[in-house]
């Protein structure tokens, strides 16, 4: 699919064409997740059905493959490829957990849009895992619309109601998906022709491992954005013990977008400098 991405300032949009149980530490039901639906939501503590919930998920290099895949520096050996570097989870597959919360709450309704997201802290790995408190809360909504507003929190040995707060965002949900909308992109001013695709794409101008090589050509730079093409990537590889997730966005294409901002500044080879989404409205 041919796109096209515009910069102001440092806020980056763009538009998207197309668009469980055992027992819980406080003895109440944990319920799991049901098979293939919400792979990334992990095991729900508590929840009361179209209000709230509260969910736990540990998220390890072993099982969820696509943490491998993106790693800040990338490739760090030529001799050793089980050597990576620093492994983070992008903000996508952050919205992604959001999303399966606020779907938990309304399993038949469809998340329509992502509202308000914001990074406060990197979800690093460098210890090999990670576990994350999902909180989940029915928002004011008009019509048949739900909203539903997600935090997630990462657990460390203290105190549960001082866990600090990595990734909040509001998740639209609709009875249905919308009509695509139509493009408002217009077209570059003072652009430059360039040739870019394969290996001048990945690994030489940015770190994304193949699960996440989405941009398939950069044609044109300007001042203003860039024009390129993108592909949809398969959702196979991502969770070991999940060949095919049942996911409710696509956190591989919203990252590929993020990757084209990423692309505008990176006329010159990737070395070191990294530009990389913390808010989105």
């Amino acid at each position: 699919e041919k796109f096209s991405m515009f910069v102001d300032g440092t806020e980056v949009q763009g538009e998207l064409l197309g668009s469980l149980v055992g027992t819980g530490p406080g003895g109440g039901d944990v319920v799991e997740a049901p098979a293939r639906r919400f792979p990334l939501l992990g095991s729900i503590q508590e929840m009361v059905p179209g209000e709230s919930l509260v969910a736990r998920r540990t998220f390890t290099l072993e099982e969820d493959l696509y943490l491998n895949e993106h790693t800040l520096g990338g490739p760090v050996s030529t001799t050793d490829p089980s050597l990576r570097g620093l492994p983070v989870m992008g903000l996508a597959f952050s919205q992604e957990v959001a999303a399966e919360a606020a779907a938990a709450l309304f399993p038949d309704r469809k998340v329509v849009a992502m509202l308000d997201t914001r990074l406060h802290r990197w979800i690093f790995l460098d210890q090999g895992s990670v576990t994350l408190r999902v909180m989940a809360n029915r928002q004011e909504a008009e019509g048949d619309e739900a909203l539903v507003r997600v935090a997630l929190q990462q657990e460390d040995a203290g105190d549960p109601r001082l866990f600090p707060v990595m990734v909040e965002a509001t998740v639209l949900l609709a009875p249905t998906e919308p009509a695509p909308p139509r493009s408002r992109a217009s077209s570059l001013h003072d652009a430059t022709a360039c040739n870019w695709a394969g290996a001048e794409i990945y690994p030489r101008r940015t770190f994304h491992a193949p699960l996440f090589q989405g941009v398939r050509s950069i044609s044109r730079l300007s001042e203003e954005g860039l024009d390129g093409t993108v592909s949809v990537l398969p959702r196979s590889g991502l969770v070991r013990n999940d060949a095919h997730p049942e996911l409710e966005m696509d956190p591989l294409l919203l990252d590929t977008l993020g990757q084209a901002a990423w692309l505008w500044d990176s006329r010159k080879p990737f070395a070191g400098r990294a530009y990389v989404k913390y808010a989105q409205s």
